[in-house]
């Protein structure tokens, strides 16, 4: 356990302490978009999620300096991989995502490319996998598939990173939705993995949860920075990451289910060949007005009269209650 949580400080207590600074540098430099649900010209710093970046890289880079003393210390136990290794395998992939988030930030990628260079992204992730049998356990309900137990990881991993990450990426677009959100999914999957000791082997998820953390004041209402798609990104990467390389496929699922549906509703409109709207309007009573019920940000707002924090905190509980309901899923 102190490993983990020293991790996790260190994460937390630089994030918190750099975060001010870097806001006023993004700021300087005019990387700022309105606030779409505040009176008058509001505005908020973008592309904060540069700093979960940077820590990550930082620990990545960390890990590679301390791989021959902890080959001594942390050896390896029930699994190939030791805490190291596991670490350097998870980073590579989450900062991969982080990388092409923040170059979409500031020269938006096309739609095939955000879906192929990730793919190849998550390779790691997928070797990662295939070295705990946690991540294969379901294939023991159909003993045929065992011998293909890489070649299925193979095709399932890198698809199931890649769409966690862009239901995260959607799920958001209120002060305090992405990262509360992103908050209460990573650490339902660390109670898990305390549950069934596996915290050391997730050191990347926890850098990352540490910095959401920290970085959560500025992001909640009234917010004073957006993560942008660099932070979304890395954020959504870890999330799939951690449930793919322990083998949480269904509870993954179970938790992601307000997220899972917050897409169906916006695929059904594209469907219905209804135009996307990203925002709606601020009423003067400060409630929002919704343009139409197919987000679920839209959603309650849409058919009661409710401000950004209500409707914010109404998919907190949501999410909550997804995440409670996954542990019933069998370890």
């Amino acid at each position: 356990m102190e490993l983990p949580i020293f991790v996790l400080a260190i994460s937390f207590v630089v994030t918190l302490a750099l975060m001010p600074g870097l806001l006023r540098r993004l700021r300087r430099q005019g990387l700022v978009v309105r606030d779409m649900y505040k009176p008058g010209d509001a505005d908020l710093v973008t592309h904060a999620g540069l700093l979960g970046l940077a820590l990550s890289v930082a620990a990545l880079v960390g890990t590679l300096v301390v791989e021959p003393w902890a080959y001594r210390s942390l050896p390896p136990s029930s699994d190939v991989t030791g805490p190291v290794v596991a670490a350097q395998l998870a980073l590579f992939t989450m900062c991969g995502y982080g990388i092409v988030g923040a170059i979409d930030d500031r020269r938006p990628l096309s739609q095939l490319t955000k879906a192929v260079v990730p793919l190849t992204l998550a390779f790691p992730a997928v070797a990662l996998a295939a070295s705990r049998a946690d991540s294969t356990a379901l294939l023991a309900l159909v003993p045929a598939l065992q011998p293909y137990a890489f070649a299925i990881l193979l095709a399932v991993v890198p698809v199931y990173v890649l769409v966690v990450t862009n239901l995260v990426n959607m799920h958001s677009g209120f002060n305090g939705l992405q990262s509360g959100l992103s908050i209460l999914l990573m650490t339902t999957i660390l109670a898990r993995l305390f549950i069934e000791g596996r915290l050391e082997s997730n050191l990347g998820l926890v850098v990352v949860l540490g910095s959401t953390m920290a970085f959560y004041p500025f992001n909640r209402f009234p917010a004073k920075a957006l993560e942008g798609n660099v932070g979304s990104f890395l954020v959504g990467a870890t999330i799939g990451v951690a449930i793919a390389a322990n083998g949480l496929f269904l509870a993954g699922i179970v938790m992601l289910a307000p997220h899972i549906l917050d897409f169906t509703l916006f695929a059904f409109a594209k469907a219905a060949g209804r135009p996307f709207v990203k925002f709606g309007r601020l009423r003067a009573d400060g409630t929002i007005e919704a343009p139409y019920p197919f987000k679920l940000k839209f959603l309650l707002p849409y058919y009661a009269r409710l401000t950004e924090p209500n409707t914010v905190r109404l998919l907190y509980v949501l999410t909550a209650i997804a995440c409670m309901a996954s542990f019933l899923v069998p370890l």
